[in-house]
């Protein structure tokens, strides 16, 4: 691979790599941040003449009550720096480390940068950050209904319980057959 030109600039969590173009050089780069309490993000990139952006992101969770959801996109800058392509988001999950080391999760993923912005595009930058998603709440509110009844059927059962209309093995019976 020969020597490709190219300048880096850390700001805010994410860096921007001058790229030419009109060069038929790949070229690679690794972006490391920290994108909150415990979490972290590490990208290694692969941009080749075409404008194909290929990557391999790693999610670390060193965090032992909360997971998160990070996300990266591309932006192509032309040599002002005005952003002239910006692709979707790509978003992934990692569960909290919960008392160990960290939780990890590795993704490959590619991203083409359009032909038309290609001959304008003098650098571009990969953003990694957390993207905060609802989806704890989203499942409580689409599954409500199902987790009211399941209380009303376990208060239920205390209540046996505590009347003396079940014993401990009844109730922990029940749950199991209810459960299985």
């Amino acid at each position: 691979m020969k020597t490709t030109l190219f300048t880096a600039s850390l700001a805010a969590a994410f860096m921007v790599f001058a790229w030419s173009s009109a060069s038929a050089d790949d070229a690679s780069f690794t972006f490391k941040d920290k994108v909150g309490n415990g979490w972290h993000m590490e990208t290694v990139a692969y941009l080749n003449g075409e404008g194909l952006v290929s990557g391999r992101t790693t999610l670390k969770n060193y965090n032992n009550f909360l997971g998160f959801t990070g996300g990266l996109f591309i932006v192509a800058l032309d040599e002002n720096d005005n952003a002239v392509y910006a692709s979707d988001v790509h978003k992934w999950g990692v569960n909290s480390a919960f008392f160990k080391k960290c939780k990890t999760r590795t993704e490959d993923w590619s991203e083409q940068i359009p032909v038309e912005y290609l001959a304008k595009t003098a650098k571009f930058s990969i953003v990694q950050m957390h993207t905060p998603t609802n989806r704890v709440w989203t499942w409580i509110y689409a599954n409500k209904q199902t987790i009211i009844n399941h209380a009303k059927y376990v208060a239920d059962l205390y209540k046996k319980y505590k009347n003396n209309e079940l014993g401990a093995d009844d109730v922990l019976a029940i749950i199991a057959a209810h459960v299985n």
